[in-house]
Parts: C-alpha cells; structure tokens; sequence
C-alpha cells in the first residue's frame, strides 16, 4: 500500500476509534493493514446497549443507533479534517453499519418519510464531523500511532484517548435518551 494511503486509512480507523472512546465504547483495537478483506478496522463494542433494555425500547435504541451513525460517519470526516479529502476509504463496513443503524431508526419510527431519514442522516454527519473537530489532536496522535506500528491495543488507545476526549454539547443531546 502507498505512504499516503496508509496515512488515510490511519486516520480513517482513527476517527471511528476516538470518537467511539467518547461516546463510551470499549476500543479493544485498531488495526491499518488489509485483514478480512478490509484495509483497516475498529474493534469496538458499546457496553451500555443494555442500559434502557428494562426501559424503553425506542429510546434505547435511537441512543444506540446515533452512537453507531456517528461513530460510523467518524471514519470520513476524520479523513477530510486530517486533509486527505482525495483518497476515500470509507466503504464496505461503513456503510453497513450506517445502514443497519438508520433501520433501527426505522423500526422506532413506523411511516418515518424518506426526507426525515435523509435530514437524519444529513444531521448525523453533521455531528460526526463535529466530533472529529474537536478530537482532531487525539484523532492524530492515534494515527501516527498506526502509521508507524499498524496496530493499537485498548491499553495504548486508552492511554491516548484518556481525558483527552471530548463530546461536545450539540452531539450529546443526540446521543442521550430524553
């Protein structure tokens, strides 16, 4: 693989790492080097999936699945914020998720117009890029991490992403349940 896409790809898993961190996920791993047909990926899973199971549904999962549209979008907009808006890597699993997550959104809310959808995901996006705005400097210390070594453990994300992070207060009302 080439300097520069290595360098796009790192900054690509760096965004769903980091912002996935502040938004509460466990990271388990990062990892830039083709593996399972992917050219990068994020091991991450999101320990407080259960917290409304005995609540509401509907809540639960529209936190979870705006936690999963923005983490999803964070791989993009940390390639743009990092300056490599001409090489795209954002494909294959993103947008699986992506698309899994605006079904859950879906199935909450029944006869939900196409148009509501697209603002949805439009808005999202919007707070993807937000977080990544404001973790740019630890998005770029974990991508010059897994530029020179390929691999980030959970300890060495968490040593960088630990009081580092941020949630900024327009992606958190979107994130918690009312």
């Amino acid at each position: 693989m080439r300097a520069q896409k290595i360098t796009a790809i790192a900054a690509h898993e760096a965004g769903h790492a980091v912002v996935a961190y502040a938004l509460g996920y466990v990271v388990k791993s990062v990892r830039v080097g083709r593996e399972n047909g992917y050219d990068g990926t994020t091991e991450s899973e999101y320990p407080e999936a259960s917290k409304y199971l005995d609540d509401d549904r509907s809540e639960k999962v529209r936190a979870n699945a705006f936690h999963e549209l923005i983490r999803a979008m964070a791989g993009l907009a940390a390639e743009d914020e990092l300056g490599f808006k001409a090489i795209k890597t954002y494909y294959g699993k993103d947008l699986e998720n992506i698309q899994r997550a605006m079904t859950e959104i879906e199935s909450i809310n029944p006869g939900i117009s196409q148009q509501s959808l697209e603002n949805i995901h439009h808005n999202v996006g919007s707070l993807a890029n937000i977080m990544v705005n404001a973790n740019r400097n630890t998005i770029r210390r974990l991508a010059q991490l897994l530029t020179t070594g390929g691999t980030a453990s959970a300890a060495q994300v968490d040593q960088i992403c630990k009081g580092a992070v941020v949630v900024p207060d327009e992606v958190r009302k979107y994130c918690e349940p009312r």
